[in-house]
């Protein structure tokens, strides 16, 4: 089976999983194209960062399989030669300990990752913010189908999470100036790690790391705040509120996005 690898680090993850995963059950070998990520002018190819023995396919096959958003358990059963193509924004596919197994990063951190690691690890009861603005804000098409949450939301979260703890936040985002003029000045704004802009990789990799340390999780409607919320997962007692709706687009299928266990709002 071939995997299209495509989009940013956080959906090559998803796709990364899925393939692992679905070749295991199915029993054959798994390879990944990364035709479509070099392409990207936006985006850089991150997953060597993780501990990803990855092989690779110079082109996509002729059958093709293709992701609507929902768990299809047909996938399966399709031909040796398929192509698998889509996010597959779906944890029902995940061999769990094998994906957790082969998500560990590889690379060190910078100094300054490591002394908010620190600050992390020193607060009971940190929670992670993440806000993606980006592209959500300033491109019409992408704005249109995944929507820009609000304030609102943020704040409702941020209740949430204090009606049972005393957290310190930590607030992570492709917008680092827009969120120090938004939050309170005792959250700590993480704005260090640049991601991959398609011509070289990024450090959003270090962030993944830092909000997976932390013990619960405010998401955005977002794939990479969701891997920082899945990676810190194996945490007991961990709440993860995220948007209880992912897609502005009615058309879109969301319905297996958020697991069961995090909390809608």
């Amino acid at each position: 089976m071939i995997v299209t690898l495509m989009g940013g680090l956080a959906n090559t993850l998803f796709q990364y999983a899925f393939g692992i995963s679905v070749a295991k059950a199915r029993g054959e070998e798994v390879l990944f194209t990364r035709n479509r990520v070099d392409a990207d002018v936006k985006r850089s190819y991150g997953l060597d960062i993780f501990c990803a023995n990855i092989d690779f396919a110079e082109q996509e096959t002729e059958d093709k399989f293709y992701d609507n958003g929902a768990f299809n358990p047909t996938a399966y059963t399709s031909s040796p030669n398929t192509t698998f193509i889509g996010y597959w924004q779906n944890e029902k596919w995940f061999d769990e300990p094998l994906v957790r197994l082969c998500t560990r990063q590889l690379h060190m951190y910078s100094d300054k990752t490591m002394r908010i690691a620190a600050e992390i690890a020193e607060a009971p009861n940190s929670t992670f913010i993440h806000v993606r603005r980006g592209d959500y804000v300033n491109e019409r098409h992408t704005s249109e189908f995944h929507g820009n949450l609000l304030l609102d939301y943020y704040s409702k979260a941020i209740r949430r999470i204090e009606d049972s703890a005393y957290p310190k936040f930590f607030v992570f985002s492709d917008d680092p100036e827009w969120c120090r003029k938004q939050f309170p000045r005792n959250f700590i704004i993480v704005g260090h790690n640049k991601p991959g802009d398609g011509k070289a990789p990024g450090r959003e990799h270090e962030d993944l790391f830092l909000m997976s340390l932390c013990r619960h999780a405010i998401i955005a409607n977002s794939a990479f705040s969701w891997w920082g919320a899945w990676l810190g997962d194996e945490q007991k007692g961990r709440m993860v509120i995220a948007p209880k709706q992912w897609f502005q687009d009615p058309g879109a299928n969301s319905s297996d996005i958020v697991p069961n266990r995090w909390v809608k709002i």
